[in-house]
């Protein structure tokens, strides 16, 4: 007689499956009885033709012993552990970022519009201001010789085009009043 184990029946081959933690039903393994469960020569069912229909055909149940749950509940502790390293280097960042935000590493969007309109306006005050005082001398240039005019005019803007960019870039800081005042205010 062989040492293999073998089945009689299809209830034993249930029994078998279902002790091993295979789902299963009886009426699925009476329904693939000569089909996906076949018996051998002798009509009885071998141990490994009954494995090989559960790992073909069959899932696995998930163990519900204490193992099962150690498992889960370490499962649970590790994502736990990921989402609070996650919150603090969140945390860290935004802590970071607040640091750098106080040693004026960064300037919110709405104070960078006001000091670049700023800017603009110091700059647009020199231009006009350039002009207002070399007005008098450009036309004194053009009225005594018209080519030697344009090309003294074309060096003179220029040169006090370069020392108004070279004051407003050596400027530090300067305040700029806006008003509501329609006297102070400068038509465009």
């Amino acid at each position: 007689m062989s040492d293999k184990q073998v089945f009689e029946k299809p209830i034993d081959v249930y029994r078998h499956l279902k002790a091993n933690g295979w789902k299963v039903g009886k009426s699925k393994v009476y329904s693939d009885v000569g089909t996906r469960l076949k018996p051998d020569k002798d009509g009885k069912y071998s141990l490994e033709t009954v494995e090989l229909y559960a790992l073909k055909y069959l899932k696995r149940v998930a163990p519900s012993g204490p193992e099962n749950v150690a498992d889960e509940l370490e499962k649970l502790h590790l994502e736990r552990l990921r989402r609070e390293v996650s919150l603090r280097k969140r945390q860290e960042e935004k802590l970071c970022f607040e640091l750098e935000l106080k040693k004026g590493k960064y300037i919110p969007i709405e104070q960078f519009e006001r000091e670049l309109a700023a800017r603009m306006i110091v700059l647009r005050a020199g231009f006009a201001n350039m002009i207002a005082l070399c007005l008098d001398d450009w036309i004194a240039a053009l009225q005594d010789d018209p080519v030697k005019g344009r090309a003294f005019m074309r060096e003179a803007i220029i040169e006090n085009y370069h020392e108004l960019l070279y004051e407003y870039a050596r400027l530090p800081e300067w305040t700029v009043e806006f008003t509501n005042d329609p006297d102070r205010q400068t038509k465009n």
